[in-house]
């Protein structure tokens, strides 16, 4: 995975939006479609659309690690079938239901400020022989563990209207706390860590992202 330390070579690609399920217009001929609530509206996908979207939300286990992009997208996307997938992932991103930055840039700034991460399953805490590490799932049904950072972030963006307040408000209270570590206490260091581990927690369906809330104030 690269890091700071290394540039990334490709923009990360992240779905937005929240699936809320299939609806059926009708049986005979067969209707349906796919839908994702973005901020206040309700997007209708085709099955090529949805599976690209769903795609974008990271890799299956076996490819935990890897920096998730668009070619990456576009090669499970022909595997699965999907005709034509670079122009149907053009059409999402017009949409804006695909976006994609690149860590540790002025831009990925810019894209924890748009939207916001929304925990979608039950924090499950940690083990006394991993105490390091916090669960995220249903009770008796772990999806995935992760590190506590992560988990904090996770735990809290309830709370913050968007990523950027967020990884301030996290670098805030470590500070508070003691720490001096900078991937703890900087916040650009806190989001650039978080855009790299966070395809798992999507792809698990433990959060999605969507639209940040309007700050009071705002135009």
């Amino acid at each position: 995975m690269p890091t700071a330390d290394r540039p990334w070579d490709e923009p990360l690609i992240f779905p937005i939006g929240h699936y809320t399920g299939v609806l059926h217009r009708s049986v005979d001929p067969p209707a349906y479609h796919h839908t994702v609530m973005l901020g206040a509206r309700v997007i209708q996908l085709s099955d090529p659309q949805f599976s690209v979207w769903l795609l974008a939300r990271g890799p299956q286990e076996s490819a935990r690690g890897v920096a998730w992009t668009r070619s990456h997208v576009l090669v499970e996307a022909t595997a699965a079938g999907v005709a034509d997938p670079a122009r149907v992932l053009a059409g999402l991103v017009a949409e804006g239901l695909l976006v994609e930055t690149i860590p540790d840039t002025e831009h990925s700034a810019e894209f924890a400020e748009s939207y916001r991460l929304v925990p979608l399953m039950l924090g499950l805490g940690n083990t006394a022989e991993e105490p390091w590490q916090q669960g995220i799932g249903f009770f008796g049904r772990p999806a995935l563990t992760v590190r506590s950072v992560h988990y904090s972030l996770w735990e809290w963006s309830h709370v913050d209207g968007d990523l950027w307040t967020g990884c301030h408000a996290h670098a805030d209270t470590a500070i508070r706390a003691g720490s001096t570590d900078p991937e703890q206490t900087v916040p650009e260091r806190v989001l650039t860590d978080f855009l790299g581990a966070l395809h798992p927690l999507l792809a698990s369906g433990a959060a999605c992202l969507d639209l940040a809330r309007v700050r009071e104030g705002a135009a």
